[in-house]
């Protein structure tokens, strides 16, 4: 179906849902990106999707177990009101493939009738904690990362138009539905028990950024080159990659309500739509503490850019620090190698035998000066998930 107003569907939807949203008391919204999360919620984590949909899906749907296939599809009109609901068939998710699922991801994102939500929904109740800890993009892979070399027969990836920009909607669109259904039970249960104090509660997902959304939110003297050698070929009108790059005759990838066409080397560049995805629900950041959890892409710097020691407070100076980037991006051009030697830094990236005590020691000693502790008798048991994994095979 094509759209006589490229996004205007799509976007009149989202805002629909938007205003419901907003006139939700501020303390059941979505709170700023949270660097400190102190939860009894159960935690899931996972990195590295690089435009993986399914696998994605695979995590949420079959390990998270937060997300289900809807029974019902709400038919939206432009306005989002809905119309009439289609009963979807049953789905065995361990031997049928999800015809549904391939429709919309096949769809233009700016098509009235494609979903933001693929045709799933957060579980009712459900109140997981998910940290997708960096790289949702860029999912192609070449040998040796030549970008004239041929695509790696090993990194095989399904193609579809838009993606990278669907998995992002994706789950904001999965937070929206959780926030709401949690919303709707508390007002039920106020109205069953006007005394009902039991606290504000709902499942999410957080995206950290890994060093590829950061080389596509702030492409670093000349890394157009990286990005377009990490994106798909279809995207990027590169068909005689092999023989000739192609760069700087790319095909459009997005329209916006406003008419404005982004090729897929700037969409998620500072300001435009693909980077304010990133913002949208629970927003985004370099470093999550959950409890004794710590969450990052690559690693723990020493020192800040400033050469301030970094320690566990000092993480919060260093996620304001990169969220003011988002208001004054000149400001990054100082700051870029630090933030991307951290997200890209590969301590367990090393054979068996060159995995020594020394190693393990300078490992250690970082974690203790980051999270201002010292082994004791009765140190604090400390969890680090690090990201930055090498994708083949369709792995995650």
């Amino acid at each position: 179906m094509n759209n006589p107003i490229p996004g205007l569907v799509a976007i009149r939807a989202a805002a629909a849902q938007q205003l419901i949203i907003n006139s939700i008391p501020q303390d059941r919204q979505f709170p700023p990106f949270p660097t400190i999360l102190n939860t009894p919620n159960h935690i899931v984590t996972f990195s590295d999707i690089h435009g993986d949909i399914h696998a994605l899906i695979v995590c949420l749907r079959d390990c998270a177990g937060v997300i289900r296939r809807r029974t019902r599809l709400p038919v939206q009109e432009p306005l989002g009101n809905i119309v009439d609901e289609v009963i979807v068939p049953d789905l065995d998710s361990s031997i049928e493939r999800d015809d549904q699922l391939d429709t919309f991801l096949a769809m233009n994102i700016n098509d009235p009738d494609y979903r933001r939500d693929l045709g799933y929904e957060w579980v009712d109740g459900n109140t997981t904690i998910v940290v997708i800890i960096g790289d949702l993009i860029d999912p192609l892979r070449r040998i040796a990362h030549n970008r004239n070399s041929p695509v790696n027969p090993f990194s095989e990836q399904i193609y579809y138009p838009q993606l990278e920009m669907k998995i992002l909607h994706f789950i904001n669109a999965l937070n929206e539905n959780s926030l709401l259904h949690a919303n709707e039970e508390f007002l039920i249960n106020q109205i069953i028990d006007p005394l009902h104090d039991e606290p504000f509660n709902y499942g999410r997902i957080y995206k950290l950024c890994g060093n590829h959304d950061l080389i596509n939110f702030f492409p670093h003297r000349g890394q157009e080159n990286f990005i377009e050698m990490h994106a798909f070929v279809q995207d990027n009108n590169q068909t005689d990659l092999v023989n000739g790059p192609n760069y700087g005759n790319q095909d459009v990838y997005y329209i916006s309500e406003t008419n404005q066409e982004f090729t897929r080397t700037n969409i998620f560049r500072h300001g435009n739509p693909g980077f304010d995805l990133y913002l949208q629900t629970t927003g985004t950041g370099i470093m999550m503490i959950i409890n004794d959890n710590i969450f990052v892409h690559g690693g723990l710097p020493p020192v800040l850019p400033n050469n301030a020691p970094s320690n566990l407070n000092a993480v919060i100076t260093l996620n304001d620090m990169f969220t003011e980037y988002y208001d004054d991006p000149d400001m990054f051009n100082d700051h870029f190698p630090f933030f991307l030697r951290y997200l890209e830094e590969r301590w367990f990236w090393q054979a068996q035998y060159q995995i020594t005590n020394a190693n393990c020691n300078e490992l250690a000693t970082r974690i203790e000066t980051f999270c201002g502790q010292q082994c004791g008798p009765n140190p604090r048991q400390l969890r680090l998930f690090v990201g930055h994994c090498q994708q083949f095979n369709r792995t995650v």
